[in-house]
C-alpha cells in the first residue's frame, strides 16, 4: 500500500477570486481576542488608579504596543486566511504570550517596566517567526512578507535595546521601536506597485475590537455601582454612563464600511494612503474608548462618595479624543463622512475638552449627562435616529 507523503505546512495568500465566499473572522481569531479583553481589562484599571498627566502618558504609552499587537495578528490571519494545524497552535502560543504581558501591565504602570519589554519582544519574535514561515512557503510573497519580516525586526531590536536604558529615555526607545513598525507597512504598500490582492475582513476585526473595548465601558457602569450605596443621582450617573457608551457604539457602527481594504487594495496610491488613516486612527480610537470607559466609572464612584474630580479631565479629554480619531477614520472610508459631520463632531470634540478643565466644577451626573446628550444630539444631527422603513441606500 502506497503511503501519502506529507508536505511541509504552508502560510499562503488566499488572493482575490480564489473562492467567492465572503470572510468572517474565525473562531481561532476570536478566541484569541478573548485573551486582549484581560489585557484591556489591565490597562482601564491602571489608569483608574493613576489619574494623572504622567499616568495617562503611561496608559498610552502601554495601550500603543499591546493594541498594535493585536493589529499584527489580525492582519497576519487576514492576509493568510490560515486557521488549520499549526497556525492554530501558534495562534493558541500567542495567547498565552498575550497572557503573560497582560500580567506585567499593574507593575509596568509603577515604573517596573522590564518584564512588559521582554512579553512584548516574544510577541513580536513570534509575529517574525510567522513572517518567515510565509517567506518560506510562498516564493510570490516574498517582495511583501520580507520587508514586513525586516523592519519588524528591526522594530524588535530597537524595542529589546531599550533595556539598557531607565525612565524616561526607555520610553524613547521605546517610541523609535514602534516609529520603525509602523512606517514598515507604509513603505511596503506605498512603495509597490502591485500589491497582491486578497479578499480582507480587517473591518470586522476592528469592529470586533471596538466592541471589546466598548465592553469596558459597560463593565465600568456595574464595576462603579457593585457593593455602593445605591442613590437616585449614582443610578441616574450610571444610566447616562450606558447612554453615552451605547452613542459611541451607533456613531461607529451607524455607517460601517466593511470593503475599506478590499477597496484600498483595488485602488492606487491615494486609496492606500486612506486605508492608513483608517487603520493607525483605530490605535487612537481603541485607547479613548477605554479611557472613556475609566472616566465613566469615576464619575460614578464621585457621585456614590459625594466627592472627587478625576472623572472631568479623564472622560473629557478621552471623548474629545474619540470624536476626532472617528472623525478621521470615517473620513477616510470609501463613503466619506460629510463635511457637516466633520464640523460638528470638532465642535462636540472642542466642548469636551473644555469639560476635562472644569475638573470638580460639576457634578458626575452633569458631566455625564452633558456628555451622554451631546453624543446623542451629534446622531441625530446626521440623520442616524431616522426610524424610516426605507433602506438608507435608498434614501441617499
Amino acid at each position: 500500500m502506497r503511503r501519502e507523503v506529507r508536505t511541509a505546512p504552508l502560510l499562503r495568500l488566499q488572493e482575490t477570486g480564489d473562492d467567492p465566499v465572503e470572510r468572517h473572522a474565525t473562531w481561532t481569531e476570536l478566541f484569541f481576542d478573548l485573551v486582549f479583553v484581560v489585557a484591556v481589562a489591565q490597562l482601564a484599571a491602571g489608569l483608574h488608579h493613576h489619574v494623572s498627566i504622567g499616568g495617562a502618558a503611561v496608559f498610552v504609552g502601554l495601550f500603543v504596543p499591546v493594541a498594535w499587537a493585536w493589529v499584527n495578528y489580525a492582519y497576519v490571519a487576514d492576509l493568510f486566511d490560515a486557521d488549520e494545524g499549526l497556525f492554530r497552535v501558534v495562534l493558541l502560543a500567542a495567547m498565552l504570550g498575550v497572557a503573560g504581558l497582560a500580567a506585567t501591565l499593574p507593575a509596568a504602570f509603577d515604573g517596573h517596566t522590564t518584564a512588559f519589554v521582554v512579553a512584548w519582544a516574544v510577541l513580536r519574535a513570534d509575529l517574525v517567526a510567522l513572517y518567515a514561515w510565509a517567506w518560506r512557503s510562498d516564493r510570490a510573497l516574498r517582495g511583501l512578507v520580507a520587508p514586513h519580516a525586516i523592519g519588524f525586526g528591526a522594530g524588535l531590536a530597537i524595542w529589546l535595546s531599550s533595556l539598557a536604558f531607565a525612565a524616561p529615555g526607555r520610553y524613547v526607545v521605546w517610541a523609535c521601536a514602534l516609529a520603525v513598525d509602523l512606517a514598515t507597512g507604509l513603505l511596503v504598500y506605498l512603495r509597490k506597485q502591485d500589491v497582491p490582492r486578497h479578499r480582507s475582513h480587517m473591518p470586522e476585526r476592528f469592529g470586533l475590537f471596538v466592541l471589546i473595548v466598548l465592553g469596558e465601558s459597560i463593565i465600568a457602569v456595574s464595576a462603579g455601582t457593585a457593593q455602593s450605596d445605591w442613590s437616585a443621582g449614582s443610578a441616574a450617573t450610571a444610566v447616562l454612563g450606558f447612554l453615552l457608551a451605547a452613542g459611541l457604539w451607533w456613531l461607529y457602527f451607524a455607517d460601517f464600511d466593511e470593503h475599506v481594504f478590499d477597496w484600498a487594495l483595488a485602488g492606487g496610491r491615494r486609496e492606500r494612503e486612506r486605508s492608513f488613516v483608517y487603520g493607525y486612527g483605530h490605535l487612537v480610537l481603541f485607547a479613548a474608548l477605554t479611557a472613556i470607559g475609566v472616566g465613566v466609572q469615576l464619575a460614578i464612584e464621585e457621585a456614590v462618595e459625594g466627592h472627587g474630580h478625576d472623572a472631568a479631565p479623564v472622560l473629557g479629554a478621552a471623548l474629545a479624543a474619540y470624536l476626532i480619531a472617528l472623525s478621521m477614520i470615517q473620513r477616510a472610508a470609501p463613503r466619506r463622512l460629510a463635511s457637516q459631520a466633520i464640523a460638528g463632531r470638532l465642535i462636540l470634540a472642542a466642548l469636551a475638552a473644555g469639560l476635562a478643565g472644569l475638573g470638580g466644577a460639576v457634578s458626575p451626573l452633569l458631566l455625564v449627562g452633558l456628555a451622554a446628550g451631546a453624543v446623542l444630539m451629534q446622531i441625530a444631527a446626521e440623520g442616524y435616529l431616522d426610524i424610516s422603513v426605507v433602506p438608507k441606500e435608498a434614501r441617499r
